[in-house]
Formats: structure tokens, C-alpha cells, sequence
């Protein structure tokens, strides 16, 4: 199974409605590090912020737990500022403590963490104290043209400032929509019109979208994948990604990412092994996009490789694996004269591709007819 975090199930948005939420063995590492946080941290408040328990002293998020897999994530917004061994993740500011069992908790290194993080200045503080090193520095005035150019500067946004502003973005349609096709909350419901807007005004921020995945949130991942720089992914943290999906939407707009960063070909030949149905998909998604990259120099000899491979295992792998195995089929086949002979004579032996699309109106395309208007739109 994919990874995916773990969010209240119910209306009860309260400490104890999340900790119920979850499964007994993650629920006693959750009650136990709550009670570690409130014995080092007496005055944090806890609030549900994005499905999850947040705690905040004096009104500055300091921690944040969440169920994932079969752990608790013990989290903080700001860990990149704190320095520990202890800490995993890339992000521009998130960091976290994977704690798979309540005897993994080290009372005194986490404690040691939280009041450090606690600790650290406020964000009005380091803004202050930013406009009195400047004063000091007696910076020459600016021209107009500067002036100018910082106006026409894009916004440069916070994660909380965006997931804010997805949340109010977002509406229930959507998510009754988005969850009919296999999406799971925490979500918004933000359409794709508003997220490209989103990304137009952010463009490209690694450190951003990094964080945007670490939520859990479903529109926080489609945007993601939107502003994430492929040139700036690791062979790790692209596995990391593809391991935490649970869903077509997700898998598809990750695809298309991992397509155009240096591991493609690498990614695509490993995922399309795999048993667990979104890593399949994954990395047949990534095939179709190589397909169709008339750019790249891969000789026909390797996609007349995978065309062997759908014919012999595309009935027997898994739903949603199916459904994009037989769109790497077609995107083959419009590869090039050579390749879609040999798709559709593939095609043929292989015959109808069933897929369960449950309760929307999506249908799986006959590979040779979808072939014929592919090759018909390039002739326009």
C-alpha cells in the first residue's frame, strides 16, 4: 500500500477526535508524545489545523503531530532553524521525527527539541530585528527603477499563507467531486483553474512545494507537483514521493513531473515493476510522456520492449496500473510510423483493457481508434 497520512475522520476537531481517528498501535504513540509536549511545553495550546493536531505557544506554531503509515510524525514548522541529528527532511522549513513505536520516544533529546523551537524568535521579532540591521547599514536610497521592479515583484508566499488561501478557495463540490475519483482528505476542493493561478503567481519553488507534500493535503500536492524544479529533485526524494500517493490525480501530475528530471528512464524502468498499483501507474506514466517526447534520442528498440511487456502482464496487473499501461500502449504507438504498427498489431492480441472507474464518467480508450486520431491531429 502507498503511504498516506492519516487526518480526523469525524466532525470532532479536537485532540481527542484525531487521536481516536487513528489505529491503536499509532494512537498510543500519539497519546504519548501529546503528554510529552505538554510536560515540556505547560502553556502550548493545541488547535486542528488541516486534518492534523498543531501546538502553539503564545500563537507561533512550535509542533505538529501526524499519522502516517504505521507511525506518528512528530513535526516542526520551523526545524530547519533547529540543529539535531534527529531531524529528517528537505523542505525550505518543515522537519520531522519518525516514531514508529511509543519505546522509540527519547524523552530528553525530543523535550530538548521542543523548548528549542519554542525558543525561537517570533516572526514579527526576526522582521524587526532585520529593519534594525538595515537602519545600521545606512543603505543608499533607491532608484525609481528598483522601486519599480520590487512592485512588479511576484508575491512571495508562506506555506501558511497558501494553504490559507487553498482553503478558501476551495469548495465542497470539489471534494465531492475530487473524492469520487479516488482522492482522500485532508483536501480543499481547489480547483485546477485556481491552482494554475496559484502557480503562475509562484512559478518555481522547490523548498515551497517540498513543504506543500510534506501536509498531506491533496490540493497541496497537485500544486506541488505545479511549482516543484525537476532539476533540483534527488533520486531519494523522488522514490520518497511516488511511495506517498494514493491516488490517480496525484500519481498522474507526478508522473509528468518525474518526466522531466535526469532519473526518468531509471524511475520508469524500476516503478513499472512494482506490485503497489500508484507506483505502477507512476511509472507507466512516465513511459507515456517519454513516448511521446519526440526530443529524446530512446531508439525504437526500447519502447518495442515494453510493448512485449504490455502484452504479456497488462490483464493481470492491478485497476488503476491497467488504465495507464494501456495509455503507454497508445502514446507508443504515436511515437512514430515503425511504433504504432507495432502497437496496434499489440493492441490486437491484447483486446478489450477493462477498467473499473467507479462512480464517474471516465472510460478507458480502445488503444487502435485513439492511435488512428492521435496520427489524424498530427497530419492538421
Amino acid at each position: 500500500m502507498a503511504t498516506s497520512s492519516i487526518k480526523l475522520k469525524n466532525d470532532d476537531r479536537t485532540l481527542a477526535g484525531y487521536l481516536k481517528s487513528l489505529p491503536k498501535g499509532q494512537r498510543d504513540i500519539g497519546e504519548a508524545l501529546h503528554a510529552l509536549i505538554m510536560k515540556t511545553l505547560p502553556k502550548a495550546e493545541v488547535v486542528i489545523k488541516w486534518g492534523y493536531p498543531w501546538y502553539q505557544v503564545n500563537g507561533q506554531d512550535v509542533a505538529y503531530l501526524m499519522g502516517v503509515a504505521n507511525r506518528i510524525n512528530l513535526g516542526f514548522p520551523r526545524g530547519a532553524e533547529l540543529a539535531s541529528d534527529l531531524l529528517e527532511g528537505t523542505g525550505k522549513g518543515m522537519r520531522h521525527i519518525k516514531v514508529a513505536a511509543a519505546n522509540e520516544i527519547q524523552t530528553r533529546a525530543f523535550s530538548a527539541l521542543l523548548k528549542s523551537a519554542a525558543k525561537l524568535p517570533t516572526s514579527e521579532a526576526k522582521a524587526s530585528s532585520k529593519t534594525a540591521k538595515m537602519s545600521e547599514l545606512k543603505m543608499p536610497k533607491e532608484s525609481a527603477s528598483t522601486k519599480r521592479s520590487k512592485a512588479l515583484s511576484t508575491h512571495t508566499w508562506t506555506l501558511d499563507a497558501l494553504m490559507a488561501e487553498m482553503k478558501k478557495r476551495g469548495t465542497a463540490q470539489a471534494v465531492k467531486i475530487y473524492k469520487r475519483h479516488g482522492m482522500v482528505e485532508p483536501l480543499f476542493g481547489v480547483s485546477f483553474a485556481d491552482l494554475y493561478k496559484l502557480q503562475k503567481q509562484i512559478k518555481t519553488d522547490h523548498a515551497l512545494a517540498v513543504e506543500l507534500w510534506a501536509t498531506g493535503n491533496g490540493d497541496a500536492r497537485h500544486l506541488a507537483t505545479m511549482i516543484a524544479d525537476p532539476a533540483l529533485f534527488t533520486s531519494k526524494q523522488i522514490d520518497a514521493w511516488v511511495k506517498d500517493q494514493n491516488c490517480t490525480g496525484v500519481c498522474d501530475l507526478t508522473g509528468g513531473l518525474v518526466a522531466r528530471t535526469k532519473f526518468a528512464r531509471e524511475k520508469a524502468d524500476t516503478w513499472i515493476q512494482s506490485k503497489d498499483e500508484w507506483i505502477g501507474r507512476t511509472g507507466w506514466n512516465v513511459i507515456c510522456s517519454l513516448a511521446l517526447d519526440a526530443k529524446n534520442e530512446l531508439p525504437d528498440a526500447y519502447f518495442e520492449g515494453l510493448l512485449k511487456r504490455l502484452e504479456k502482464e497488462i490483464h493481470g496487473a492491478k485497476n488503476f496500473t491497467r488504465h495507464m499501461m494501456n495509455m503507454a500502449l497508445i502514446s507508443i504507438g504515436g511515437r512514430n510510423a515503425k511504433l504504432r504498427l507495432l502497437a496496434e498489431t499489440a493492441a490486437t492480441r491484447i483486446g478489450k483493457v477493462h477498467v473499473d472507474h467507479g462512480e464517474t464518467s471516465c472510460k478507458t480508450p480502445e488503444a487502435i481508434p485513439y492511435i488512428a486520431k492521435m496520427w489524424a491531429r498530427k497530419k492538421k
